[in-house]
Protein backbone atom coordinates (compact mmCIF):
# COMPACT_ATOMS: atom_id res chain seq x y z
CA UNK A 1 0.00 0.00 0.00
CA UNK A 2 1.20 3.61 -0.90
CA UNK A 3 0.19 6.14 1.58
CA UNK A 4 1.04 10.18 1.29
CA UNK A 5 1.96 10.53 5.15
CA UNK A 6 0.00 13.16 7.34
CA UNK A 7 -3.14 13.91 4.83
CA UNK A 8 -5.92 12.16 6.85
CA UNK A 9 -5.27 15.60 8.80
CA UNK A 10 -6.42 17.58 5.89
CA UNK A 11 -9.88 16.20 6.61
CA UNK A 12 -12.24 14.92 3.83
CA UNK A 13 -10.73 15.91 0.30
CA UNK A 14 -12.40 16.25 -3.18
CA UNK A 15 -11.19 14.03 -6.01
CA UNK A 16 -9.29 17.03 -7.43
CA UNK A 17 -7.91 17.68 -4.07
CA UNK A 18 -6.12 14.20 -4.25
CA UNK A 19 -5.30 14.16 -7.88
CA UNK A 20 -3.15 17.56 -6.89
CA UNK A 21 -1.46 16.15 -3.25
CA UNK A 22 -0.78 12.87 -5.28
CA UNK A 23 0.98 14.98 -7.93
CA UNK A 24 3.06 16.45 -5.80
CA UNK A 25 3.69 14.52 -2.67
CA UNK A 26 6.31 11.67 -1.86
CA UNK A 27 4.17 8.73 -0.65
CA UNK A 28 5.92 5.80 1.39
CA UNK A 29 5.41 2.01 0.44
CA UNK A 30 3.42 0.13 3.50
CA UNK A 31 4.46 -3.73 3.21
CA UNK A 32 2.75 -6.47 4.63
CA UNK A 33 3.68 -10.15 4.79
CA UNK A 34 0.98 -12.52 3.80
CA UNK A 35 -1.44 -12.69 6.47
CA UNK A 36 -0.39 -9.50 8.00
CA UNK A 37 -2.78 -6.53 8.95
CA UNK A 38 -1.78 -2.74 7.81
CA UNK A 39 -3.80 -0.38 10.42
CA UNK A 40 -4.35 3.11 8.81
CA UNK A 41 -6.77 6.39 9.40
CA UNK A 42 -8.96 5.88 6.40
CA UNK A 43 -8.98 9.24 5.33
CA UNK A 44 -4.71 9.00 4.36
CA UNK A 45 -4.74 9.62 0.74
CA UNK A 46 -3.69 5.87 -0.34
CA UNK A 47 -3.16 4.06 -3.25
CA UNK A 48 -1.88 0.46 -4.37
CA UNK A 49 -1.00 -1.81 -7.66
CA UNK A 50 -2.52 -4.11 -9.36
CA UNK A 51 -2.04 -7.73 -7.72
CA UNK A 52 0.50 -9.68 -9.08
CA UNK A 53 -2.35 -12.49 -8.11
CA UNK A 54 -5.32 -10.41 -7.93
CA UNK A 55 -7.35 -13.85 -7.41
CA UNK A 56 -5.40 -13.58 -3.77
CA UNK A 57 -5.29 -10.47 -2.88
CA UNK A 58 -8.47 -9.87 0.04
CA UNK A 59 -9.38 -6.55 2.04
CA UNK A 60 -11.23 -5.97 5.17
CA UNK A 61 -12.15 -2.60 5.56
CA UNK A 62 -13.11 -2.16 9.40
CA UNK A 63 -13.86 1.90 11.00
CA UNK A 64 -15.12 2.64 14.32
CA UNK A 65 -14.70 5.50 16.24
CA UNK A 66 -15.22 6.24 19.89
CA UNK A 67 -16.18 10.03 19.89
CA UNK A 68 -17.49 12.43 17.35
CA UNK A 69 -15.87 13.00 14.41
CA UNK A 70 -13.63 15.83 13.40
CA UNK A 71 -14.41 18.47 10.71
CA UNK A 72 -17.80 18.06 10.34
CA UNK A 73 -17.60 14.66 9.05
CA UNK A 74 -20.50 12.19 9.70
CA UNK A 75 -20.90 8.25 10.38
CA UNK A 76 -23.74 6.88 7.59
Amino acid sequence: LRVIPRTHRLGKLTDQQIREIAGQAPFEVCSVPQGGALVMKPLIVHSSTAAVRPSHRRVIHVEYACEALPGGLRWR
